[in-house]
């Protein structure tokens, strides 16, 4: 197994706005924001086949725009999920260059990824913006 898809997850509006004030987009040091993670990201990933009761969330950072990401992975971590806090345009590519698996994304919508697995995301054909909120798993 892959990924997990878990649909229909609550975005709290506070959520919303914690991301869209970040100042570090790329490392989030805001501890609502971990605290978030802790308490309603990581028992979904806890639940990946093979994964220890001992995971912890390592780091969290955010994605706003249309732009697309090209194919990367995150390693060294463990597991990693996107958490859509909006509906939008612009797909998740898991395996971009095997056989492509397409993801739509949907507010409430989590996607937890072995970590090791690349992905990446197609260029959103509108300007609405797209928000995520990525987590990374591993152990101490």
């Amino acid at each position: 197994m892959r990924y997990v898809i878990v649909d229909n997850l609550a975005v709290p509006d506070e959520l919303v706005t914690w991301c869209l004030c970040e100042e570090n987009k790329a490392q989030i040091r805001e501890d609502r924001i971990h605290d978030f993670a802790d308490a309603f990201l990581l028992p979904h990933a806890k639940r990946f086949p093979g994964m220890g009761l001992d995971l912890q969330v390592t780091s969290n950072h955010v994605h706003i725009g249309d732009a697309g990401l090209t194919p990367h992975n995150h390693l060294p971590h463990a597991l990693t999920s996107i958490f859509y806090l909006v509906d939008a345009e612009g797909q998740l590519v898991i395996s971009p260059t095997d056989t492509p698996e397409r993801i739509k994304p949907v507010q409430g919508r989590l996607v937890v990824i072995q970590s090791h697995i690349f992905h990446a995301v197609t260029r959103s054909p509108s300007k609405e913006m797209r928000l995520s909120l990525v987590s990374n798993y591993g152990y101490s």
